[in-house]
């Protein structure tokens, strides 16, 4: 019941209970243009680099990841790429039997570790091949890369990196802050070609005895029950009624709506109030406000109060 057969592709193979756990395999992913020694980037050179999926660079094999001696990293076991590879590997124990665990269809999708150093991304995410659509990856001004880190990924530049996106970046923004370091993301669309909204689970990795932030840790998932539920033809509305869902914390652009009359997050993100209270006229008087359903401009009252939700 991985991510793929889950009513989508059927892309994985069926095998026996208890025959596929050794072919349950770690992937990693990460640039190797514009990197120092030790594998590690802060910065770019595109446009002459990236400007196309065909001209990012990865390191495309283990063997050549960037390493080095224990003397001149006395201190870490994360100072190189290759002792990040070495760390996830050993992590293999930990990940793949909690992906393994829960066998329903809104299980967790993957379990991912980002790194500061490179941007790497590294974990397990079933029979998903979505990292092979990295190189596609693009900064736009929709999901808001280039205000996040500028000199990491400018607008028009390709190839995913996990510190501009905003699980990354809100979880290790709250971290500093000393907000935490748990952080579940709003809804949003999944950087893959499948298009898939979820949301994230990020927790920060901080050295305990130099207090440096290593990465965050992710977890994929899907809350496939309140979207079958808001989205069913079994939902009885009012006569033209329509749902809607909005998250308590805007993303990084200000948007928070996840589903609303005549939208999609697949089409970017927008705030509730931008979706509903385009026209300005509509803003006079409280509780109302005009929007296209159809062909037709319609006006509409709303109300609403916050709810807690205990468990989904």
């Amino acid at each position: 019941n991985d991510f793929f057969v889950r009513g989508k592709k059927d892309s994985c193979t069926a095998y026996p209970p208890g025959k596929s756990r050794s072919l349950q395999k770690l992937h990693f992913e990460a640039q190797s243009q514009d990197a120092d020694s030790d594998g590690s980037y802060y910065s770019t050179s595109f446009p002459d680099v990236a400007h196309s999926p065909n001209t990012t660079a990865w390191w495309d094999n283990i063997t050549v990841l960037p390493q080095s001696s224990e003397e001149e990293y006395p201190n870490t076991r994360y100072g190189t790429s290759y002792d990040r590879v070495q760390i996830i590997s050993a992590l293999s124990t930990v990940f793949i039997p909690l992906y393994n665990y829960d066998k329903s269809n809104d299980k967790s999708m993957a379990l991912y570790i980002g790194f500061e150093s490179d941007g790497m991304l590294a974990g397990y995410a079933g029979c998903s091949s979505g990292f092979r659509e990295f190189p596609f990856w693009r900064s736009t001004k929709d999901n808001g890369a280039a205000e996040l880190r500028p000199e990491l990924c400018p607008i028009g530049k390709y190839g995913y990196d996990a510190r501009c996106r905003g699980w990354y970046d809100v979880g290790r923004s709250k971290t500093k802050a000393g907000n935490g370091t748990l952080h579940i993301t709003p809804p949003y669309a999944f950087a893959t070609e499948e298009y898939t909204v979820g949301q994230s689970i990020t927790s920060s990795l901080i050295d305990p005895k130099s207090k440096e932030h290593i990465g965050q840790v992710l977890i994929d998932f899907t809350p496939g029950s309140i979207f079958r539920a808001l989205q069913s033809n079994q939902l009885r509305l009012a006569e033209g009624g329509f749902p809607i869902l909005i998250t308590p914390e805007s993303d990084i652009l200000g948007h928070d709506t996840v589903i609303g009359p005549g939208f999609s997050l697949k089409d970017g993100g927008k705030s509730i109030s931008d979706l509903l209270l385009a026209d300005e006229s509509s803003k006079k008087g409280s509780g109302s406000f005009s929007a296209l359903v159809g062909d037709s401009r319609e006006q509409f009252n709303i109300s609403f109060a916050p709810v807690i939700v205990r468990s989904y």
